[in-house]
């Protein structure tokens, strides 16, 4: 690494530096050799959110300024949670096209959503550090609600595979009526 530095005439400041660790916080993420995972805090924050903290003064009407900051950070953490997209599709459906609050229809199908996300967070997943030596395994998976997709492999010391990566998507109202197969070829 040093070397590196060197060759390319990149310096070190001392003082922002920490050598010997066997993990790292970075922008969020715990980084170690056994992979990277979201940093405990920053979860705790966004779990700590209320149902109440995202809905207008009255406590009925939902804020559209405050869901999108939600699914922000939830969404800097998508990475890690299975099928993030389509469990928080009902929560994207109160913010889209809206620039003033709107009257929930049904509250339990929102309620679901909030609730899932944060316990598909607090799972504390570890993403595995991809071996471009090794095969990958590319996981898809079409609904007529969305598609989902997980890269992983098999490393050594595992006999099952480590999850690397989730990527999900919400279908549009177009894409939503296509026939499976051709939902399976998008995937």
């Amino acid at each position: 690494v040093f070397r590196r530095l060197r060759d390319h005439n990149l310096k070190l400041s001392p003082s922002k530096c920490r050598f010997l660790r066997r993990s790292v916080k970075f922008l969020g993420h715990i980084v170690s050799q056994e992979g990277v995972a979201s940093d405990p805090m920053k979860v705790e924050a966004i779990v700590g959110v209320s149902e109440e903290h995202l809905m207008e003064a009255d406590g009925v009407t939902p804020s559209v300024g405050k869901i999108r900051s939600f699914l922000g950070m939830v969404i800097y953490y998508q990475h890690f949670i299975e099928n993030c997209s389509m469990i928080a599709k009902p929560l994207f459906q109160l913010t889209t096209g809206q620039k003033k609050p709107r009257k929930m229809r049904g509250i339990d199908e929102y309620r679901q959503a909030f609730v899932n996300l944060k316990m598909m967070l607090v799972k504390q997943v570890l993403l595995a550090h991809p071996d471009f030596s090794k095969p990958f395994i590319l996981s898809v998976d079409a609904s007529m609600s969305g598609l989902g997709a997980v890269l992983s492999q098999v490393q050594e010391g595992h006999a099952v595979a480590r999850p690397i990566v989730f990527a999900s998507k919400s279908l549009n109202h177009a894409q939503s009526r296509y026939p499976a197969h051709r939902l399976e070829f998008l995937a």
